[in-house]
């Protein structure tokens, strides 16, 4: 029954994911002092660090929560170090929530 279930959610995020056309779009991600900016081809959108509750580095992923079940996934390929120190410093700056070294 579980494997019933996990079969029919997979196959409704892939349909949901092809027919929305923002979820492949690309993100250009800017952090200031104060905010978390995106910019996609359809749209903008501005982030607060204080309603941003953490940020997760993993080895493949950077993960901007924005509660405890919505995050931003940026792959790790696309991030400089010098972007991670930089947010680093902000977010030690705004009281979030990290695990960045």
């Amino acid at each position: 029954m579980l494997t019933l279930f996990a079969g029919i959610l997979y196959f409704s995020i892939k349909k949901a994911y092809k027919n929305n056309p923002v979820a492949g779009e690309t993100i250009d991600y800017t952090i200031t002092p104060e905010q978390l900016q995106m910019v996609g081809e359809t749209y903008k959108a501005e982030l607060a660090w204080s309603n941003i509750p953490k940020v997760t580095l993993t080895g493949k992923w950077l993960f901007i929560w924005h509660n405890s079940q919505l995050a931003r996934a940026i792959p790790r390929r696309d991030i400089t170090e010098t972007f991670i120190a930089e947010l680093k410093s902000i977010l030690n700056k705004n009281g979030v929530k990290h695990n960045l070294r």
